[in-house]
């Protein structure tokens, strides 16, 4: 190819990316409810705990060779996990370990996950790549490139958030029409305002869709009316931290675990920046991870339903299958177990005021006040903690 072409070619390619940068866009109709910057700080609060995540499940680049003398050699960068806090290592064993990986009960095959050499699946080797993945995607395709101001510049892989559904045109027998993105969707699948929803629903997305023109709509979350009416009494809260306000909430009203299905974690689970970052794992940007079923428990526990809450999340991770086999009805492609994990990654990490989520859901302050800290490359510190062997 003669240089000049190959000069345009590399404009273009470019000029193609700069075109489709993602990025993230809060709505009018939340400017217009009063709480656009509680929205926009719960974001980006969901944004901090989805990096604290990942940077908790980054995985070894290194693999020691047979004779212990020889330096650590840099191999396929999903080869080891480094060895995890127990405050760590107890909420992955609550979200994502299946009894028979606790226990090692059983001969456990290889577990094949796409991104991952094959490895035997142990409590200390849960890898977690399905979640890593997630959160680096929310990360990389809505955070990273930033608030975007026109709803014609928003792409396939960029989330909109609403706060109202004034977007909707109801049409004759059983369809709604979203204006703004021109899509017709079914009635009932009107967001956020059937009764029910009225009621409990706190958020609702859809995933890019085609449009009539063949190009694709954003990802679009709604904010459904209970939420935000619990964000419009969190206003005025100091420091203004959607998830300091929900802490002073459980540490004035919740000395104890709930009774029944309902947990003390779950005040800060129900909270707008934990839903947030639940509902962006829908997205295609979040690798589309579903509200996955199980068998409901409690006094009035009856059939299956969404795992939502502390409760269920450690329920679903109970059953089979077992989490990095890319199954769609495992524990690792369930939106509230994800947003769980980042919640505790966060409480955990918290420089000011370090705190754990017990089996039983209660929240406590760690042992010695020292938080965990995620840094990049963390990894190498805790495996020479664990080995002696420094990693340049």
């Amino acid at each position: 190819m003669p240089p000049y072409l190959l000069y345009l070619a590399l404009m273009f390619a470019l000029l193609t990316c700069l075109t489709l940068v993602e990025g993230w866009k809060i709505d009018q109709s939340c400017r217009n409810a009063g709480i656009y910057d509680e929205v926009e700080t719960a974001l980006h609060e969901a944004f901090d705990m989805a990096e604290v995540a990942m940077q908790a499940l980054e995985r070894a680049q290194v693999r020691t060779k047979k004779d212990p003398t020889d330096a650590p050699r840099v191999e396929n960068p999903w080869d080891e996990v480094p060895p995890r806090p127990s405050e760590l290592q107890d909420l992955i064993k609550n979200l994502f370990a299946h009894d028979d990986i606790i226990n090692e009960s059983q001969q456990l095959p290889d577990v094949p996950a796409k991104k991952d050499t094959p490895y035997k699946q142990t409590l200390r080797k849960i890898k977690l790549s399905r979640a890593y993945e997630t959160f680096k995607g929310i990360l990389a395709d809505i955070r990273d490139p930033g608030k975007k101001d026109r709803l014609e510049d928003l792409v396939w892989t960029d989330a909109i958030i609403y706060c109202d559904g004034s977007r909707y045109e109801l049409k004759k027998g059983f369809w709604a029409l979203d204006k703004e993105n021109h899509i017709k969707r079914g009635l009932h699948k009107k967001q956020c305002f059937g009764p029910i929803d009225q009621l409990a629903t706190l958020a609702d997305t859809y995933s890019s869709v085609q449009k009539p023109d063949e190009t694709f709509a954003p990802n679009t979350i709604q904010l459904c009316p209970p939420l935000i009416r619990e964000i419009k009494r969190s206003q005025g809260a100091n420091p203004p931290s959607y998830l300091k306000y929900r802490w002073g909430r459980i540490k004035s009203s919740v000395k104890k675990s709930a009774q029944g299905e309902f947990r003390q974690i779950d005040i800060l689970g129900n909270g707008l920046a934990v839903t947030l970052l639940h509902e962006m794992t829908h997205t295609s940007a979040g690798l589309l991870r579903d509200d996955v079923k199980v068998k409901k428990g409690g006094f009035f526990g009856y059939g299956r339903g969404a795992a939502y809450g502390w409760e269920n999340a450690k329920r679903l991770a109970k059953t089979l299958p077992y989490v990095d086999r890319e199954q769609e009805n495992a524990c690792d492609n369930n939106a509230d177990s994800l947003a769980y994990f980042a919640l505790g990654c966060k409480l955990m990490s918290d420089q000011d005021n370090p705190r754990r989520i017990r089996d039983d859901g209660v929240i406590e302050p760690i042992d010695g006040g020292q938080p965990v800290n995620w840094t990049p490359n963390s990894w190498k510190r805790r495996w020479f903690e664990a080995t002696g062997i420094p990693i340049p």
